[in-house]
């Protein structure tokens, strides 16, 4: 499998189609296509993944710490058990991604520094992410303090079905946002 960023003029070569425990670390693999690649206990830490397109990727056991995933696609990707730790998840695509037992201390997503896993629920209308701070629902994303104190009409006007999703649900999300403090 070779691997092929262009902006960096940078080329990887790997062996077979596996990249089982490839070690890429500090590689330049923005903008890269690995949709649906083998990754399993690959070392990608500090690696460069701005960008890169990382769908139905199996990173089980991969150590990404300190990798840049900033503006990833890492939808329906496997990262279960996977190092995160210090990783820059900022704008990245985490949709049904995988994220069992994986280490996320110290990741930046969206600006916050965590300091434990965040909770993440994918089998509703929206996806929702609850971190210590905030709570995202679909594209809106608030502190907890505010999702608890919006008002119907604040709600209404967020999107079409929201106030009927909020009610539905609203005492759950607010109750995990409540575990996270």
């Amino acid at each position: 499998m070779v691997i092929r960023n262009l902006a960096g003029a940078e080329i990887y070569t790997v062996e077979g189609d596996s990249l089982i425990g490839a070690d890429l670390s500090g590689a330049d693999l923005s903008e890269a296509d690995l949709s649906g690649a083998d990754l399993r206990g690959a070392n990608l830490s500090e690696a460069d993944l701005f960008r890169a397109d990382l769908r139905k990727a199996d990173l089980s056991e991969a150590n990404l710490s300190g990798a840049n995933l900033r503006t990833a696609n890492l939808r329906t990707a496997n990262l279960s058990e996977a190092n995160l730790s210090g990783a820059n998840l900022r704008t990245a695509n985490l949709s049904e991604a995988d994220l069992r037992k994986a280490d996320l201390s110290g990741a930046n997503l969206e600006g916050e520094i965590l300091s434990r896993n965040p909770i993440f629920l994918s089998d509703l209308k929206w996806n929702v992410t609850v971190t210590e701070g905030f709570m995202r629902i679909g594209c809106q994303r608030h502190s907890h303090k505010e999702w608890a104190e919006f008002s119907s009409e604040e709600i209404d006007d967020m999107a079409e079905g929201a106030l009927d999703f909020w009610k539905e649900h609203k005492a759950h999300l607010l109750a995990l946002c409540n575990l996270e403090n």
